[in-house]
């Protein structure tokens, strides 16, 4: 129990507003705890008669002088052997409830003192989740950051060499613009996979164990990940859809559906 829940016990049993129980024994009297309070208004407490004022001394000497009345009283009325019997009786259940409010207060104590290492526990539970789930998040926006490197250098080279006609390639060209190709359709579904992993997978498992992921440092904007695009369909010819879709690259971007006649950019004269 803390010391200042001790004294506080101490004053409160003592204090009693510098008044004796109708029991109270010279013992008691002696460990009364009077108050006061000062002109400038600050409030004083102390054991010793002597330190009071003089108004506050005659009003607790004639209380004194009162009680100790009141007990020969009692003592001529119900014999001395009882009222001592009652005395013991009264100090003994006081410091059976005093006994009991320290009990509480240890408890109390306790309680909270073991409520404050559960928080603390759990806090440091919560961080070590977090940097499993930060790690692990990280790592895959590390791979797919590698694999996106990877997809945007195959698709320039692959570009650089689509849009050329076909008989202005050099030898060796045509074999490297299908390895390029090739190499952007296989990286395709695995990015797919890590942009899915990123931007929800992995912050909802975060968010199951009761960690975020909202403030993680990646160097990536997740809100506007790169696509892959369209990589050039299998098998197409040389001299058709890969040129077509690269030359469309090139052009501006657009992508046009097959059957579709792609607008033209020249206005007609009127």
């Amino acid at each position: 129990m803390s010391r200042v829940t001790k004294l506080l016990l101490s004053i409160v049993a003592g204090l009693g507003l510098g008044l004796a129980t109708e029991m109270a024994s010279p013992a008691d009297a002696e460990a009364q705890i009077y108050k006061y309070k000062k002109k400038d208004g600050t409030v004083v407490y102390t054991d010793s008669l002597a330190e009071l004022p003089p108004d506050r001394r005659r009003y607790y000497n004639e209380l004194d002088a009162a009680q100790k009345a009141e007990r020969s009283e009692l003592e001529a009325k119900i014999g001395k052997e009882e009222l001592e019997r009652r005395e013991e009786t009264a100090r003994l259940a006081k410091e059976e409830e005093e006994a009991q409010q320290i009990r509480e207060a240890d408890e109390r104590d306790s309680v909270l003192a073991d409520i404050a290492r559960k928080r603390q526990a759990g806090r440091k539970t919560g961080e070590a989740v977090r940097k499993v789930h930060v790690a692990r998040y990280v790592r895959t926006v590390e791979q797919l950051k590698s694999l996106l490197a990877q997809y945007v250098a195959a698709q320039t080279a692959y570009e650089g060499i689509a849009m050329k006609a076909p008989h202005t390639l050099l030898p060796g060209e045509a074999a490297n613009r299908d390895s390029y190709r090739a190499k952007m359709e296989g990286l395709v579904a695995q990015i797919d996979n890590l942009i899915k992993l990123v931007t929800e997978t992995l912050p909802k498992e975060a968010l199951k164990a009761g960690v975020s992921l909202g403030n993680v440092e990646t160097g990536l904007d997740m809100r506007n990940l790169p696509n892959p695009g369209r990589a050039a369909p299998a098998g197409a010819d040389d001299r058709g859809e890969v040129e077509n879709e690269a030359t469309d690259r090139a052009a501006g971007g657009r992508e046009v559906d097959e059957g579709t006649e792609a607008p033209s950019d020249v206005g007609t004269e009127e």
